[in-house]
């Protein structure tokens, strides 16, 4: 009989271990050691593990819970790109899986959930493709909304790099060269602080702040995810001009793009497609077999941004999709 239990912070072992070593589309953004780096109290923390017995999991979910109108919304996760469920490799078959989500659903209706948003994790970022839990979860009536992500495939991308864009990138990234702009790895936490001042300039437009902070970015390259975070700089004569920020997933081998900025009014001269073209370089070089973009969508996908999705579609990219999966049960609940 499986049996689900909250998560407390003495199991965080266990449950990393979990997400990184015995799950089917676990990733680090799913870890308590991501997910803790919010300070206590900016959530309200409902996280869940699904098993049989004490140590037999089957999933665990990664969850908030928001109140809207009075009402109780499960979340995975508010802190995180990815929730749950986060599925067993052993566990990930039609009768487990069916069992697993049973479980779950008689858990949010004895708990009192009036609604479920699962984001789960894409397929780009998972072991194997997760169309049965897509299909499991459409049986159950959760309506699926896409967002539209971008990619490329380098066993599918020209050894020169360049020859993938379109004719006006090369000629900006060629007009770049000209001018001397050099491509390098931040390691130094000044030069990370000139990086963060970029992103905020780039975003202060828009009325919008950076998700991390300064210090929290320190940290990230310091501690918590050392050997997964790289920061990159494009400079010119002797002022930074450019910058990124990426993530490494070392389940399925992928470079994500988590954070670009570019020195704004610099004429002909494009910074952020000298920064892009050095970080796809820096990608393949180390063996990456994808490169992450991420969503050029809003508002739960139904606004496409496109000439965001122009511009990454000019250096040679794909396309997929991120999928998040919803369902209200405020009719469940009965008497």
């Amino acid at each position: 009989m499986l049996t689900i239990t909250k998560h407390c912070r003495e199991k965080d072992d266990i449950w990393d271990a979990f997400v990184m070593n015995n799950s089917i589309n676990g990733t680090f953004l799913q870890t308590r050691n991501f997910l803790n780096y919010h300070k206590q109290g900016k959530f309200i923390d409902c996280s869940i593990q699904v098993s049989e017995g004490l140590s037999d999991i089957y999933a665990v979910f990664p969850a908030c819970e928001l109140l809207e109108e009075g009402k109780r919304v499960f979340y995975s996760h508010l802190g995180s790109t990815y929730g749950g469920p986060v599925i067993s490799k052993k566990h990930y078959n039609i009768t487990d899986v069916s069992n697993m989500l049973d479980a779950f659903e008689t858990y949010i209706r004895e708990e009192r959930f009036s609604k479920v948003i699962l984001k789960i994790t894409p397929d780009l970022f998972s072991i194997e493709k997760l169309d049965l839990l897509k299909y499991l979860l459409g049986l159950r009536g959760y309506y699926q909304f896409s967002e539209l992500s971008s990619y490329i495939d380098f066993s599918s991308y020209n050894s020169d790099i360049i020859s993938n864009f379109t004719y006006s990138r090369r000629k900006q990234q060629k007009k770049c060269i000209a001018a001397g702009m050099k491509f390098g790895i931040i390691e130094n936490d000044d030069d990370i602080r000139q990086f963060h001042q970029l992103l905020k300039n780039n975003l202060a437009k828009y009325n919008v702040k950076p998700v991390h902070t300064l210090e929290e970015l320190v940290e990230f390259k310091d501690q918590r995810l050392f050997d997964i975070i790289k920061f990159y700089k494009v400079v010119l004569e002797d002022e930074m001009v450019g910058g990124g920020m990426s993530f490494y997933f070392n389940n399925t081998n992928i470079m994500h793009i988590q954070y670009s900025a570019a020195k704004q009014n610099m004429g002909t001269l494009s910074p952020m497609t000298f920064l892009f073209t050095g970080l796809i370089t820096d990608s393949r070089d180390i063996g990456a077999s994808k490169l992450s973009w991420g969503i050029s969508t809003e508002n739960k996908g139904k606004n496409l941004n496109m000439s965001l999705a122009e511009t990454k579609e000019s250096y040679g990219s794909k396309f997929s999709l991120n999928l998040t999966f919803q369902k209200e049960f405020t009719t469940d609940f009965g008497g």
